[in-house]
């Protein structure tokens, strides 16, 4: 829509262009903050790297869907614009990581997102400083242990 109306304003749609690279590299940068800070300790190295891949995956194939242009000249736009909307709707429901600490376990993720599941006995206890092993205990809000 974009093109059909500023079409002899090159400079304009230059600007509008670089503003929509600009947002597009904050937020895969953001991207990478974000889901160290999802994914519990045990398995965060792998759930990145997942992540990361599925992002190249896109990456590869989002230049072939300008070719849908041929169908109707608008789809590309209409696809792009909706998976965009749908990634932000879906991003309202992640969990909030401000001022909670880094799950180490799998259980301590669980009891930050709330799912209901009975608790296992691998990875929660951790050595003190004078030796004795304690249960591990983390905030996840306010009058909350987890």
């Amino acid at each position: 829509m974009v093109m059909y109306v500023f079409l002899d304003i090159s400079a304009l749609v230059t600007t509008l262009v670089m503003i929509g690279k600009f947002g597009a590299t904050c937020a895969y940068s953001i991207v990478y903050v974000y889901t160290t800070e999802l994914y519990p300790t045990a398995v965060r190295h792998m759930g990145v790297g997942v992540n990361s891949m599925a992002s190249r995956l896109a990456g590869i194939a989002s230049p072939y869907v300008f070719y849908l242009g041929a169908y109707n000249e608008l789809l590309p736009y209409i696809l792009m614009g909706s998976c965009s909307v749908l990634a932000a709707i879906l991003a309202l429901f992640l969990p909030e990581t401000f001022n909670i600490p880094l799950a180490e376990t799998i259980d301590q993720m669980q009891k930050i997102k709330r799912f209901k599941r009975g608790r296992t006995d691998r990875n929660q206890y951790r050595f003190s400083k004078r030796g004795a092993v304690e249960e591990t205990n983390m905030v996840a809000s306010k009058g909350e242990e987890v």
